[in-house]
């Protein structure tokens, strides 16, 4: 077999092999915390069992229903928008579609419109991501799909729906079933992994500053029984914070890099004043030159061994990356930062030859593989 037939035969094994692996998937499973809410806020403003979590728990058989502000009168419309909140607990992955399931009865009660807004930290500010017709019909149980533009990561999700179809003869807004499309090339997992090369920091520099078994490699050893605890510059003594900020370098263990788009954290097994309030992520190509990718607060943990996840803009992909904690949330009382687990969450990007055959299969894939190295 010539060069050129074996560079097809790649090629067409390629572009089986990726339009397998694309497609639509939905974000949003049963038990993901769901929040309904009308224009008076979030009160629940329905029927016990037709509550806001029956629009992800898969079961068409189920519906979502919302009397607005006006009651349980007949022929006065909702008072308003009505919608819900979500937060997937699933993989992260870049929302470009949604669908809605009519209910069971009532056509009239069906949204007719929507909103779609993104939230890229814990109780942070709503970016608008989409918004128009949902495109429901008449028919009972039936599905209807949208598409849009997008590709930003989320960790948050608010549905609102400005109007029903006939506002002066329903008196709520009601739906079915709702799901979050993000195509699957875009989900991200942890590009961490047991056993890869860990180095703990603290103002002074890399060193030992903690307990042989509360080591830096436990923020990626995947249990949430261990954890990373480090004194920063203060020794162990108490009420005396970290002396500046805290951290670790991990280098995944890929032959190509990571292109990072969120953060994982969870909470150690004990004295919340220990947690992080603050974290900065840097990556780096050479080991020697860090470049900040993402920043902010982070917000109390609800408890211990609960997790918290951030989503971030980034097009760059690394080889390493440099995690610090800045703050702790009470240093006048902790004496040192701890965490249990990290995860950066990613994918591998492929150095240019994979790229190339990457980048002429795309056309399989309806010109949408999300591998943006410039």
């Amino acid at each position: 077999m010539n060069a050129k037939a074996i560079g097809l035969s790649l090629l067409a094994t390629l572009l089986v092999a990726v339009s397998a692996q694309g497609g639509l998937v939905d974000l949003t499973k049963p038990g993901d915390p769901v929040v309904g809410f009308n224009a008076a806020g979030t009160g629940a403003d329905w029927p016990g069992n037709e509550s806001p979590p029956n629009t992800i728990d898969n079961n068409t058989g189920t519906k979502y229903l919302n009397f607005g502000t006006t009651g349980s009168g007949g022929g006065s419309g909702t008072g308003g928008v009505t919608g819900l909140t979500v937060t997937p607990k699933g993989p992260l992955g870049v929302v470009t579609g949604m669908s809605f399931t009519t209910a069971n009865d009532a056509a009239d009660r069906d949204p007719m419109t929507f909103i779609l807004e993104g939230q890229q930290v814990p109780g942070g500010a709503w970016t608008q991501i989409a918004t128009g017709a949902t495109n429901v019909s008449t028919t009972r149980f039936a599905t209807s799909a949208v598409s849009f533009p997008n590709d930003q990561y989320f960790v948050g999700y608010r549905v609102s729906f400005p109007d029903i179809r006939n506002a002066a003869a329903a008196n709520s807004m009601q739906i079915g079933e709702i799901e979050l499309l993000a195509d699957q090339l875009s989900l991200l997992s942890d590009v961490t992994r047991p056993g890869d090369m860990v180095t703990g920091f603290n103002a002074a520099g890399p060193g030992a500053s903690w307990p042989a078994n509360e080591n830096p490699a436990n923020a990626i050893d995947n249990n949430t029984g261990t954890k990373y605890l480090n004194f920063g510059t203060t020794g162990n003594g108490g009420g005396s914070g970290t002396g500046g900020p805290t951290g670790l370098v991990v280098i995944p263990s890929y032959l190509d890099p990571t292109l990072v788009n969120g953060l994982s954290l969870t909470s150690a097994n004990d004295w919340s004043q220990r947690d992080p309030a603050s974290y900065e992520l840097y990556g780096s190509n050479d080991g020697i030159n860090f470049e900040l990718i993402a920043s902010g607060a982070v917000p109390a943990f609800s408890g211990r061994f609960t997790g918290q996840v951030f989503a971030f803009d980034n097009d760059v992909p690394y080889y390493q990356y440099a995690l610090s904690f800045p703050t702790i949330v009470d240093p006048s009382t902790a004496n040192s930062m701890q965490i249990a687990e990290i995860q950066l969450l990613g994918q591998t990007v492929p150095e240019p030859l994979t790229l190339t055959l990457s980048a002429l299969a795309a056309g399989a894939l309806g010109g949408y593989i999300r591998r943006r190295r410039r």
